[in-house]
Protein backbone atom coordinates (compact mmCIF):
# COMPACT_ATOMS: atom_id res chain seq x y z
CA UNK A 1 0.00 0.00 0.00
CA UNK A 2 1.31 3.55 -0.98
CA UNK A 3 0.09 6.23 1.82
CA UNK A 4 2.15 9.10 0.47
CA UNK A 5 1.02 12.87 0.25
CA UNK A 6 0.92 13.25 -3.19
CA UNK A 7 1.96 17.13 -4.83
CA UNK A 8 -1.40 18.44 -5.03
CA UNK A 9 -2.26 17.23 -1.18
CA UNK A 10 1.40 18.80 -0.12
CA UNK A 11 0.38 21.96 -1.83
CA UNK A 12 -3.39 21.93 0.12
CA UNK A 13 -1.25 21.01 3.13
CA UNK A 14 0.78 24.09 2.41
CA UNK A 15 -2.16 26.65 2.26
CA UNK A 16 -3.40 24.92 5.46
CA UNK A 17 -0.32 25.47 7.62
CA UNK A 18 -0.05 28.97 6.46
CA UNK A 19 -3.48 29.58 8.37
CA UNK A 20 -2.99 27.56 11.11
CA UNK A 21 -0.97 27.84 13.94
CA UNK A 22 1.02 25.17 15.50
CA UNK A 23 2.26 23.02 12.41
CA UNK A 24 5.19 22.69 11.05
CA UNK A 25 5.27 23.08 7.41
CA UNK A 26 8.94 22.16 6.88
CA UNK A 27 8.58 18.77 8.93
CA UNK A 28 6.14 17.44 6.15
CA UNK A 29 8.58 16.71 4.06
CA UNK A 30 10.23 14.47 5.92
CA UNK A 31 6.86 12.76 6.53
CA UNK A 32 6.88 10.85 3.60
CA UNK A 33 10.77 9.86 3.51
CA UNK A 34 10.23 8.28 7.12
CA UNK A 35 7.29 7.24 5.84
CA UNK A 36 8.37 4.70 2.91
CA UNK A 37 10.73 3.21 4.56
CA UNK A 38 8.71 2.38 7.61
CA UNK A 39 6.08 1.10 5.92
CA UNK A 40 8.25 -1.57 3.86
CA UNK A 41 9.86 -2.50 7.59
CA UNK A 42 6.45 -2.75 9.04
CA UNK A 43 4.41 -5.05 6.30
CA UNK A 44 7.76 -7.34 6.55
CA UNK A 45 7.82 -7.23 10.40
CA UNK A 46 3.89 -8.51 9.99
CA UNK A 47 4.80 -11.19 7.66
CA UNK A 48 7.28 -12.66 9.55
CA UNK A 49 4.43 -13.33 12.34
CA UNK A 50 7.22 -13.02 15.31
CA UNK A 51 6.08 -12.40 18.72
CA UNK A 52 8.44 -9.49 18.81
CA UNK A 53 10.47 -7.69 15.46
CA UNK A 54 12.97 -5.22 15.97
CA UNK A 55 14.77 -3.50 13.22
CA UNK A 56 17.19 -0.28 13.06
CA UNK A 57 16.29 2.11 10.21
CA UNK A 58 19.35 4.72 9.21
CA UNK A 59 18.79 6.97 6.61
CA UNK A 60 22.62 8.59 6.60
CA UNK A 61 24.30 11.16 4.84
CA UNK A 62 23.61 8.84 1.33
CA UNK A 63 19.86 9.33 1.70
CA UNK A 64 19.85 13.14 3.08
CA UNK A 65 21.62 14.87 0.28
CA UNK A 66 19.07 13.78 -2.97
CA UNK A 67 16.28 14.90 -0.40
CA UNK A 68 18.46 18.03 0.64
CA UNK A 69 18.22 18.78 -3.05
CA UNK A 70 14.50 18.25 -3.74
CA UNK A 71 13.88 20.28 -0.63
CA UNK A 72 16.27 22.46 -0.02
CA UNK A 73 14.02 25.27 1.59
CA UNK A 74 12.90 22.82 3.75
CA UNK A 75 15.78 21.51 4.59
CA UNK A 76 16.95 24.97 5.56
CA UNK A 77 14.26 25.76 7.81
CA UNK A 78 14.53 22.14 9.26
CA UNK A 79 18.22 20.70 8.60
CA UNK A 80 18.38 16.96 9.32
CA UNK A 81 21.55 15.12 8.06
CA UNK A 82 21.13 12.13 9.83
CA UNK A 83 17.80 10.26 11.03
CA UNK A 84 18.21 6.89 13.20
CA UNK A 85 15.09 5.05 14.37
CA UNK A 86 14.33 2.22 16.65
CA UNK A 87 11.39 0.26 15.33
CA UNK A 88 9.82 -2.46 17.37
CA UNK A 89 6.48 -4.52 16.54
CA UNK A 90 4.74 -6.61 19.24
CA UNK A 91 2.23 -9.08 18.99
CA UNK A 92 0.23 -9.63 22.48
CA UNK A 93 -1.99 -12.53 22.95
CA UNK A 94 -5.11 -9.83 24.41
CA UNK A 95 -7.66 -10.33 22.18
CA UNK A 96 -10.06 -6.97 22.15
CA UNK A 97 -9.21 -3.86 21.01
CA UNK A 98 -7.57 -0.25 22.33
CA UNK A 99 -10.06 2.81 21.52
CA UNK A 100 -12.06 0.08 18.90
CA UNK A 101 -8.73 -0.92 17.00
CA UNK A 102 -6.94 -4.05 16.98
CA UNK A 103 -3.53 -2.45 16.66
CA UNK A 104 -1.91 0.75 18.43
CA UNK A 105 0.80 2.32 16.92
CA UNK A 106 3.28 5.02 19.04
CA UNK A 107 6.41 7.19 18.40
CA UNK A 108 9.00 9.47 20.55
CA UNK A 109 11.09 12.02 18.81
CA UNK A 110 14.54 12.35 21.11
CA UNK A 111 15.21 15.88 22.64
CA UNK A 112 18.82 17.65 21.56
CA UNK A 113 21.63 17.33 23.80
CA UNK A 114 24.65 18.45 23.45
CA UNK A 115 26.60 15.60 22.55
CA UNK A 116 26.03 12.25 21.27
CA UNK A 117 24.25 9.66 23.47
CA UNK A 118 21.62 6.96 23.16
CA UNK A 119 18.75 8.72 24.09
CA UNK A 120 18.96 12.08 22.49
CA UNK A 121 19.38 13.83 18.63
CA UNK A 122 22.43 16.12 18.92
CA UNK A 123 23.94 18.86 16.59
CA UNK A 124 26.91 18.92 14.42
CA UNK A 125 28.37 20.97 11.62
CA UNK A 126 26.48 20.15 8.07
CA UNK A 127 28.43 17.82 5.79
CA UNK A 128 30.40 20.02 2.75
CA UNK A 129 28.97 17.12 0.98
CA UNK A 130 25.63 18.59 1.36
CA UNK A 131 24.56 21.62 -1.30
CA UNK A 132 26.67 24.43 -1.17
CA UNK A 133 23.69 26.80 -0.82
CA UNK A 134 22.42 24.86 2.59
CA UNK A 135 26.14 24.99 3.63
CA UNK A 136 26.63 28.63 3.68
CA UNK A 137 22.87 29.36 5.48
CA UNK A 138 23.00 26.28 8.00
CA UNK A 139 24.68 26.45 11.02
CA UNK A 140 24.47 23.42 12.54
CA UNK A 141 22.39 19.59 11.52
CA UNK A 142 20.82 17.85 13.57
CA UNK A 143 21.49 14.39 14.11
CA UNK A 144 17.96 13.54 14.77
CA UNK A 145 16.65 9.77 17.14
CA UNK A 146 13.37 8.59 17.21
CA UNK A 147 11.51 5.19 18.46
CA UNK A 148 8.34 4.09 16.45
CA UNK A 149 6.48 1.02 17.52
CA UNK A 150 3.45 -1.37 16.69
CA UNK A 151 1.36 -3.30 19.07
CA UNK A 152 -0.94 -6.07 17.29
CA UNK A 153 -3.38 -7.47 19.79
CA UNK A 154 -4.86 -10.93 19.04
CA UNK A 155 -7.95 -9.99 16.98
CA UNK A 156 -5.18 -8.58 14.24
CA UNK A 157 -5.59 -9.32 10.77
CA UNK A 158 -3.92 -8.53 7.77
CA UNK A 159 -7.05 -6.88 6.14
CA UNK A 160 -6.79 -4.12 9.21
CA UNK A 161 -2.69 -3.32 7.52
CA UNK A 162 -4.14 -0.07 5.52
CA UNK A 163 -5.49 1.07 8.33
CA UNK A 164 -2.56 0.24 10.79
CA UNK A 165 -0.35 1.80 8.10
CA UNK A 166 -2.68 5.20 7.73
CA UNK A 167 -2.12 5.28 11.94
CA UNK A 168 1.61 5.07 11.61
CA UNK A 169 1.80 7.67 9.03
CA UNK A 170 -0.07 10.15 11.69
CA UNK A 171 2.44 8.98 14.65
CA UNK A 172 5.49 10.30 11.87
CA UNK A 173 3.57 13.45 11.49
CA UNK A 174 2.96 13.53 15.34
CA UNK A 175 6.67 12.97 16.02
CA UNK A 176 8.25 15.21 12.89
CA UNK A 177 6.76 18.19 14.79
CA UNK A 178 8.33 17.67 18.13
CA UNK A 179 11.28 17.24 16.57
CA UNK A 180 10.86 20.33 14.49
CA UNK A 181 10.14 22.24 17.87
CA UNK A 182 13.26 20.78 19.73
CA UNK A 183 15.38 22.38 16.33
CA UNK A 184 13.63 25.80 16.64
CA UNK A 185 13.84 26.13 20.62
CA UNK A 186 16.91 25.47 20.14
CA UNK A 187 17.75 28.39 17.76
CA UNK A 188 16.20 30.73 19.79
CA UNK A 189 17.82 29.22 23.20
CA UNK A 190 20.49 27.02 22.63
CA UNK A 191 20.55 23.50 23.75
CA UNK A 192 18.95 23.95 27.04
CA UNK A 193 16.96 21.15 29.56
CA UNK A 194 13.11 20.77 28.40
CA UNK A 195 11.05 21.22 31.21
CA UNK A 196 8.74 18.09 30.65
CA UNK A 197 7.92 16.69 34.18
CA UNK A 198 4.04 17.68 33.91
CA UNK A 199 4.12 15.10 30.94
CA UNK A 200 5.21 12.15 33.27
CA UNK A 201 5.02 13.48 36.93
CA UNK A 202 2.18 10.87 38.60
CA UNK A 203 2.62 8.22 36.03
CA UNK A 204 4.53 5.70 37.96
CA UNK A 205 1.99 4.20 39.84
CA UNK A 206 3.39 3.59 43.49
CA UNK A 207 0.75 1.05 45.32
CA UNK A 208 -2.10 1.82 44.42
CA UNK A 209 -4.78 -0.63 42.75
CA UNK A 210 -5.30 -0.52 38.76
CA UNK A 211 -8.42 0.33 39.18
CA UNK A 212 -8.42 3.60 40.92
CA UNK A 213 -5.26 4.16 38.67
CA UNK A 214 -6.91 3.95 35.55
CA UNK A 215 -9.38 6.64 36.35
CA UNK A 216 -6.57 9.10 37.69
CA UNK A 217 -4.66 8.50 34.61
CA UNK A 218 -6.91 9.99 32.85
CA UNK A 219 -6.04 13.67 34.72
CA UNK A 220 -2.24 12.66 34.12
CA UNK A 221 -3.78 12.28 30.35
CA UNK A 222 -5.51 15.58 30.28
CA UNK A 223 -2.30 17.15 31.81
CA UNK A 224 0.06 15.75 29.10
CA UNK A 225 -2.16 16.67 26.29
CA UNK A 226 -2.26 20.61 27.61
CA UNK A 227 1.41 20.77 27.33
CA UNK A 228 1.84 23.18 24.42
CA UNK A 229 4.21 21.26 22.45
CA UNK A 230 1.56 18.35 22.59
CA UNK A 231 -1.05 21.21 20.99
CA UNK A 232 0.94 21.39 18.07
CA UNK A 233 1.70 18.14 17.46
CA UNK A 234 -1.75 16.72 17.54
CA UNK A 235 -2.89 19.78 15.42
CA UNK A 236 -0.13 18.29 13.16
CA UNK A 237 -1.83 15.17 13.89
CA UNK A 238 -5.10 15.81 13.05
CA UNK A 239 -3.88 17.50 9.54
CA UNK A 240 -2.48 14.25 8.62
CA UNK A 241 -6.05 12.88 9.14
CA UNK A 242 -7.49 15.55 7.06
CA UNK A 243 -6.03 13.86 4.04
CA UNK A 244 -8.77 10.68 4.54
CA UNK A 245 -11.08 11.74 7.14
CA UNK A 246 -14.53 13.84 6.93
CA UNK A 247 -15.12 15.38 9.94
CA UNK A 248 -18.04 13.44 11.41
CA UNK A 249 -15.17 10.53 11.17
CA UNK A 250 -12.76 12.67 12.77
CA UNK A 251 -14.99 13.52 15.85
CA UNK A 252 -15.01 9.69 16.65
CA UNK A 253 -11.26 9.56 16.61
CA UNK A 254 -9.59 10.08 19.99
CA UNK A 255 -7.79 13.25 19.68
CA UNK A 256 -11.67 14.82 19.00
CA UNK A 257 -12.79 12.47 22.13
CA UNK A 258 -9.99 13.92 24.44
CA UNK A 259 -10.23 17.40 23.30
CA UNK A 260 -13.89 16.85 24.85
CA UNK A 261 -13.08 15.63 28.03
CA UNK A 262 -10.45 18.14 28.31
CA UNK A 263 -12.82 20.83 27.11
CA UNK A 264 -15.59 19.84 29.98
CA UNK A 265 -13.48 19.00 33.06
CA UNK A 266 -14.51 19.56 36.03
CA UNK A 267 -11.80 19.41 39.14
CA UNK A 268 -14.57 18.58 41.63
CA UNK A 269 -16.38 15.67 38.97
CA UNK A 270 -13.55 14.28 38.19
CA UNK A 271 -12.24 14.43 42.09
CA UNK A 272 -16.06 12.81 43.19
CA UNK A 273 -15.16 9.93 40.46
CA UNK A 274 -12.15 9.23 41.68
CA UNK A 275 -13.44 8.76 45.60
CA UNK A 276 -16.13 6.87 44.19
CA UNK A 277 -13.65 4.63 42.40
CA UNK A 278 -11.61 4.14 45.24
CA UNK A 279 -14.36 3.41 48.08
CA UNK A 280 -15.48 0.81 45.64
CA UNK A 281 -11.75 -0.96 45.24
CA UNK A 282 -10.23 -0.19 48.87
CA UNK A 283 -13.35 1.55 51.36
CA UNK A 284 -10.90 0.67 54.37
CA UNK A 285 -8.54 2.61 52.76
CA UNK A 286 -9.73 5.77 50.62
CA UNK A 287 -7.59 8.43 52.49
CA UNK A 288 -4.77 6.45 51.80
CA UNK A 289 -4.67 5.93 48.31
CA UNK A 290 -6.16 9.59 47.63
CA UNK A 291 -2.92 11.41 49.68
CA UNK A 292 -0.54 8.73 48.25
CA UNK A 293 -1.38 9.84 44.87
CA UNK A 294 -1.18 13.19 45.69
CA UNK A 295 1.89 12.75 47.46
CA UNK A 296 3.74 10.75 45.09
CA UNK A 297 2.88 13.41 41.98
CA UNK A 298 4.69 15.80 43.88
CA UNK A 299 7.83 13.72 44.56
CA UNK A 300 8.07 12.45 41.01
CA UNK A 301 7.52 15.91 39.82
CA UNK A 302 10.10 17.25 42.06
CA UNK A 303 12.39 14.61 41.06
CA UNK A 304 11.71 15.42 37.41
CA UNK A 305 12.24 18.88 37.83
CA UNK A 306 15.74 19.08 39.46
CA UNK A 307 16.79 16.42 36.55
CA UNK A 308 15.49 18.92 33.76
CA UNK A 309 16.43 22.08 35.05
CA UNK A 310 19.08 21.33 38.06
CA UNK A 311 19.51 24.86 40.27
CA UNK A 312 17.12 26.84 38.05
CA UNK A 313 14.13 24.64 39.64
CA UNK A 314 12.43 27.12 41.87
CA UNK A 315 11.54 25.16 44.88
CA UNK A 316 10.24 27.20 47.06
CA UNK A 317 7.92 29.55 44.90
CA UNK A 318 6.56 26.59 42.65
CA UNK A 319 2.47 26.38 42.48
CA UNK A 320 2.13 22.78 42.22
CA UNK A 321 4.50 21.92 45.26
CA UNK A 322 1.80 24.41 47.03
CA UNK A 323 -0.98 22.38 47.00
CA UNK A 324 -2.19 20.45 50.11
CA UNK A 325 -4.20 17.37 48.45
CA UNK A 326 -5.34 16.44 45.81
CA UNK A 327 -8.56 18.16 45.11
CA UNK A 328 -6.54 21.05 45.07
CA UNK A 329 -4.07 19.84 42.55
CA UNK A 330 -6.87 19.08 40.26
CA UNK A 331 -8.34 23.05 40.80
CA UNK A 332 -4.83 24.15 40.20
CA UNK A 333 -4.83 22.98 36.74
CA UNK A 334 -8.32 22.62 35.62
CA UNK A 335 -8.68 26.32 33.55
CA UNK A 336 -5.64 24.97 31.61
CA UNK A 337 -6.77 21.95 31.22
CA UNK A 338 -10.24 23.01 30.05
CA UNK A 339 -8.43 25.94 28.02
CA UNK A 340 -6.31 23.53 25.93
CA UNK A 341 -9.34 21.39 25.13
CA UNK A 342 -11.25 24.49 23.65
CA UNK A 343 -8.34 25.46 21.89
CA UNK A 344 -7.80 21.74 20.21
CA UNK A 345 -11.36 21.64 19.15
CA UNK A 346 -10.85 25.05 17.71
CA UNK A 347 -7.43 24.25 15.81
CA UNK A 348 -8.94 21.46 14.63
CA UNK A 349 -12.03 22.53 13.53
CA UNK A 350 -10.19 24.91 11.78
CA UNK A 351 -8.52 22.58 9.44
CA UNK A 352 -11.56 21.52 8.05
CA UNK A 353 -13.05 24.79 7.12
CA UNK A 354 -9.52 25.38 5.49
CA UNK A 355 -10.00 21.97 3.42
CA UNK A 356 -13.84 22.80 2.05
CA UNK A 357 -12.80 26.26 1.44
Amino acid sequence: MNIIVSEQQLKKIRMSLNEVRGVAEASISYVNLVYQELERVIIHAVATNKKKYKAEILFDLHEMIPFAEDNTEDFIEFPIEDIEINFQLVRVKKHGNVNGKTFSTGGAAYSISDKDNEGSTYLTEPSSELPVEIVEQVGKVLQAKFDFNVILYGEFDESQMDEMLYDMRDTITHELNHMYEFYKRYETRGVEPMNISLSFAGSENVNTPKKIFRVYEEFLSMLYYSEPWEINANVQEALSKTQRMDFDEFRKTSQWEWANKMEDFSANNFYDKLIQVTQERSPEAVDYHIRNLHKFFKKQYITLSFAYLGDEFDFMNNKILKTNNLKELFKNFEPRIRTAGKKLKRKYMRLYSIEQD
